[in-house]
């Protein structure tokens, strides 16, 4: 974490420059042409790296640098709120081995008031930050007319994705989903929506198929070749019977090394259990738990 480029930096320049009188004697504060106190001089001090050597394991340590760095300069409330926020982390268990104070982290847009943050994954570091953001107060004004206080930040996902990869942390499942809700009759979309979206509501990740493929083999195979491990089946003869099919497909897969014939194999509906309607979301859930502890299990 550090300060934001616009508060420290370019927004105080005139006041660090104007009320520090004795400024050719503190080369240490080193900013562009500043505009002397009582005079149209100018100064162009030589550029100096100390401020970004502040640097110590001890984020205490580190602030104690800054004050003393910036002791004969009027910085504001700047060191104080960076000190508060560390205390606060510290108070919430985050110690010198997760949070760092970097004044060297400068994010580029101008709307930032405040302190700024990144984030980089221990281990994969060489990739830079997946994550940033920091404090701006003044963007909501732009666009309400009011001051709001505001935090925010952002993720870079294709940094974050290549970043897990080689760390081994993505999925290994070729799609997110669990559950496929198949459409076997296209009247019935209504129905395949309702299910769908009740499933999801108890955080079961659920597709509902969209593809060209209306038979069901085909729909089963593309099931089996995204990994779903639950295939939902629901036609005029479930409806009217106020039932649900489930299809674990992983049983079917397995078992169908042992069918020697396919026709024997597809009446056997292998894998497949037929449960109430109301009773959808948790069976599914009873379901899934099955599948982990399989999948566990052949680890």
């Amino acid at each position: 974490m550090g300060f934001s480029r616009t508060r420290l930096v370019e927004s105080r320049i005139a006041d660090l420059c104007i009320r520090n009188t004795n400024l050719e004697e503190h080369p240490q504060v080193a900013f562009p042409r500043c505009l002397a106190a009582n005079s149209r001089q100018t100064y162009a001090p030589q550029p100096s790296k100390l401020a970004l050597e502040v640097q110590a394991d001890d984020r205490r340590e580190a602030l104690t640098q800054l004050r003393h760095l910036f002791a004969k300069v009027p910085h504001g409330p700047e060191v104080d709120e960076i000190e508060r926020i560390s205390n606060h982390l510290f108070a919430l268990g985050y110690g010198n081995d997760q949070v760092v104070l970097d004044l060297s982290v400068a994010r580029g847009l101008a709307y930032y008031t405040g302190p700024v943050f990144e984030a980089v994954l221990l281990g994969a570091s060489h990739f830079g930050p997946v994550f940033g953001g920091g404090r701006y107060d003044e963007l909501v004004t732009t666009f309400r007319g009011e001051r709001v206080r505001a935090t925010g930040g952002s993720i870079g996902v294709d940094r974050l994705v290549a970043a897990m990869r080689e760390l081994g942390r993505l999925n290994r499942y070729k799609s997110t989903s669990r559950v496929l809700v198949m459409v076997f009759d296209t009247e019935m979309i209504g129905d395949y929506l309702a299910m769908a979206f009740e499933l999801r509501r108890n955080n079961v990740p659920t597709e509902l198929y969209l593809g060209p493929e209306q038979k069901l083999g085909r729909q089963l195979r593309y099931a089996d070749a995204c990994d779903i491990p639950v295939a939902l089946i629901y036609g005029a003869d479930e409806k009217e019977k106020g039932v649900v099919t489930l299809k674990d497909m992983r049983v079917g897969r397995d078992q169908a090394r042992v069918f020697p014939d396919r026709q024997e194999w597809l009446e056997g509906r292998l894998g497949q259990q037929a449960v109430q309607r109301a009773e959808l979301a948790e069976r599914v859930k009873q379901l899934l738990h099955l599948v982990r502890l399989r999948d566990a299990s052949r680890r």
